[in-house]
């Protein structure tokens, strides 16, 4: 019988954008979005997951 090879790095990618999409949509916490990413069995270091985070979150516009 042949394997069944899943890629799960396209899955946590799709899920990541997912939760983006929600985040910005119903405008959620950072707080809410770690719940959700920990939900959904998301690492926040998935790098579209950090980006939206370091770019939604933590950037500085102090500088602005």
């Amino acid at each position: 019988m042949p394997r069944l090879s899943i890629d799960r790095g396209a899955g946590m990618r799709a899920g990541a954008i997912a939760l983006i999409s929600t985040a910005v949509q119903e405008h959620l916490t950072l707080e809410q979005v770690l719940v959700k990413a920990e939900e959904l069995g998301l690492n926040p270091e998935q790098p579209h997951l950090k980006q939206f985070i370091l770019d939604r979150f933590l950037h500085d516009d102090s500088s602005a």
